[in-house]
């Protein structure tokens, strides 16, 4: 399971010999001229075109653009060498037509399987080696996690880019750029381990990780498996490579058994069951990380009810529950303890009955349960608005060409470390504008050691 290959590594003699290959190709029009050795030899050059454009661009088969860009790509080269040759006539219907060629090509050229798809239907499911798979969770199961938050866990992170963020090592220079800042910067470990001492429960990153939780009972339920966590997973090649996968399936009776799962909570986006370039990347980082071969992609968009009695009177949904928001307890006798802000959420089981009765005979039960430590501040009822889940494979030769970029970016970042890499540092631009009275305003001033004066009226308030 864990040997790397290369496109060049892989076997394309035999995609213009695969049966019916040619005899797709018969809707003759603008090329009624053409006798059938014409159209062998046009067709073989259309998938040689294609091949060649793959070899040159793999490291760009992570875009969600990757497939119209090459079929746009090839046939704006074809229809500029057919139009000088009088293959076809320089229209915009024959380009077209050339277009719908090459994409039929191009589809048929993916059945050939030299690369797996970039995703695909979660409901065409792929055998696996469960002896294999078995081995590879062992193997997981015993890479030793340090508890989350604390000096060594922020250590060994700090050692590792992450599947979550490599993605900005093939990205745009600043990208780039900017991954090497954060990290070079030294790390900064809050005394307790915790973070900067405060979080901010509004924004949609957060509702994603607080909505996570929801996603992984839903799938688990959906499909009747048991989806288990591992930890930040180093690469056993490139150590400096890590990944957090939100779980594996782990149920050696499912036949998604060895399956990674991957959670997405929409807050403001479309579902389109198409994985987001970054997020296509995070997930092939994950399946070297772990050396598995398939990740299921799941996007949930989780809607929160306005009052319970809403909730209650709803009966469309198939899956809705509550989440109750606990915050830790500020006591006197635990004064020199460092508190990091962060909610505790608690989440009832899917199984629970949705009534009156029954909500409110667990949120006693969960208070009390945490009554010592923690008060109960917020209590959200959810439903599920909106599932997609589609299949992910492991794409062996994308990831054996993007490897050199990720070791030549950490190198960076090792050498930087030592040498210095504040030149990395973004600069504010100075702008000046003017107002309607013609004055300037200058924005992003640089600080000075000057006074600042501030006007107060007489009974001491600013003016």
């Amino acid at each position: 399971m864990s040997s790397t290959s290369s496109f060049s590594d892989l076997d394309t003699t035999s995609s213009t010999d695969t049966p019916g290959y040619s005899r797709l190709f018969t809707d003759k029009t603008w090329t009624d001229a053409m006798v059938d050795d014409d159209w062998y030899n046009i067709e073989e050059q259309v998938a040689e075109t294609i091949h060649e454009y793959i070899e040159t661009n793999l490291l760009h088969y992570s875009s969600p653009n990757f497939a119209q860009t090459l079929i746009t790509s090839v046939s704006e080269t074809l229809f500029a060498d057919w139009v000088t040759f009088d293959l076809c006539a320089n229209t915009d219907a024959d380009y077209d037509e050339l277009e719908q060629f090459v994409k039929t090509a191009y589809e048929l050229y993916m059945t050939t399987e030299i690369l797996p798809p970039r995703q695909q239907p979660f409901c065409e499911n792929v055998p696996g080696d469960k002896s294999a798979i078995a081995a590879q969770i062992r193997r997981l199961r015993d890479i030793p996690q340090p508890t989350q938050r604390t000096k060594e866990w922020h250590e060994s992170r700090y050692h590792m880019i992450t599947a979550s963020n490599i993605s900005k090592a093939l990205g745009s220079e600043a990208q780039r750029n900017s991954l090497i800042y954060e990290k070079c910067k030294p790390l900064v470990i809050y005394e307790g381990g915790g973070g900067s001492g405060s979080v901010n429960t509004e924004t949609s990153m957060h509702w994603g990780v607080k909505y996570e939780p929801v996603t992984k009972m839903i799938y688990e339920q959906m499909y009747c498996t048991q989806v288990t966590e591992f930890g930040c997973i180093p690469h056993p090649q490139y150590p400096f490579i890590g990944a957090s996968p939100d779980g594996i399936v782990t149920d050696p009776d499912h036949e998604r058994y060895g399956h990674m799962v991957e959670i997405k909570n929409i807050f403001n986006r479309e579902i389109t069951g198409i994985p987001k370039e970054e997020y296509w990347i995070q997930m092939q980082i994950q399946m070297e990380t772990c050396d598995l071969d398939y990740c299921d992609f799941v996007e949930t968009r989780i809607k929160e009810y306005e009052t319970v009695e809403l909730a209650l009177a709803d009966q469309t949904r198939e899956y809705k529950g509550i989440l109750l928001h606990f915050v830790r307890k500020m006591l006197v006798a635990k004064a020199d303890e460092v508190y990091d802000g962060s909610p505790h959420y608690v989440y009832m089981p899917l199984d629970t009955p949705f009534t009156q009765e029954s909500i409110t005979q667990w949120i006693l039960s969960q208070r009390a349960e945490f009554a010592e430590d923690y008060v109960l501040f917020d209590t959200k009822y959810w439903y599920c608005d909106e599932i997609s889940c589609v299949l992910v494979p492991r794409n062996r030769a994308w990831f054996a060409e993007a490897v050199p970029v990720f070791v030549e970016t950490w190198d960076t970042i090792v050498r930087e470390r030592v040498e210095g890499y504040e030149h990395r540092m973004a600069k504010k631009k100075t702008m000046i504008a003017t107002d309607a009275c013609g004055n300037h305003i200058i924005h992003n001033m640089p600080a000075s050691g000057g006074i600042c004066l501030i006007k107060l009226d007489e009974n001491g308030l600013l003016r």
